[in-house]
């Protein structure tokens, strides 16, 4: 499980069906921007400033080295429905 996922949190939802969300400050969130930076940067994850939950990135799935069937948001293993 995700470090700070909680179970049936909206989070899990999210996934990349909807990259763009709408923080409540009215600000827009782009996570693939986020997720991209982050991953430039070698990091494993970023903080996801609408719901303050640790979001792993690809560059830690990769290292993990197989799915965990958790619907993460950007896991290289899902399959697109």
């Amino acid at each position: 499980m995700s470090v700070g996922r909680k179970k049936n949190s909206p989070v899990s939802d999210m996934r990349n069906e909807n990259p763009r969300h709408q923080p409540s400050n009215g600000e827009v969130c782009d996570y693939s921007t986020l997720h991209q930076a982050a991953y430039e940067r070698g990091e494993r994850s970023y903080l996801d400033p609408t719901t303050g939950y640790t979001v792993f990135t690809k560059l830690y799935h990769l290292d993990r080295g197989s799915c965990c069937e958790n619907r993460c948001r950007h896991c290289p293993w899902r399959k697109e429905p």
